[in-house]
């Protein structure tokens, strides 16, 4: 049986969504509670190219309240990309 294109491209979307929800926890752990601004920051991008939602109000404090002016200034963008 011949796949359609719409087919691989719902496949690799469906598997960027697993991937996405499946480490969006340990990274948003990660962007909270990690000593390293850099790490915290790098985080923030990572959480922001994932898509989800969910950890939108994971960036909005961390856009406000973190410690370092390069983290805030990650969490602001990478709510901008949800």
């Amino acid at each position: 049986m011949r796949h359609r294109p719409y087919y691989y491209i719902m496949r690799s979307f469906l598997l960027s969504l697993l991937i996405a929800c499946t480490l969006a926890t340990p990274v948003t752990a990660a962007a909270q509670n990690d000593v390293d601004p850099r790490v915290r920051a790098v985080a923030c991008h990572a959480l922001g190219t994932f898509g989800n939602s969910s950890v939108l109000p994971v960036l909005l404090t961390l856009s406000q309240s973190d410690a370092d002016a390069f983290v805030r200034d990650q969490a602001t963008i990478a709510m901008l990309r949800l």
